[in-house]
């Protein structure tokens, strides 16, 4: 987890954990403890999602330490 208040805008400085490895994201906006972030590729342009601010980490290997906690909360959503 980062510190919110140290965030740099729009800069692809943190990871956020996935199903296959973890993603470089750049962070737009922060309400609460909701990120609103955009996934980083120098090929393809993705849309800006919503996610916990738990889940962002400022390295690669945080993110992936924190990725089985990241699919309980990915499950829990879709049961309802």
């Amino acid at each position: 987890m980062i510190d919110k208040n140290s965030v740099s805008y729009g800069e692809p400085n943190y990871f956020v954990p996935t199903y296959s490895s973890p993603a470089k994201v750049s962070i737009l906006k922060i309400h609460d403890d909701i990120a609103i972030v955009k996934q980083y590729s120098r090929k393809k342009e993705y849309r800006p999602y919503q996610i916990p601010l738990e889940f962002v980490c400022g390295s690669r290997e945080n993110a992936k330490k924190c990725g089985r906690k990241w699919e309980h909360w990915k499950r829990s959503l879709s049961k309802g």
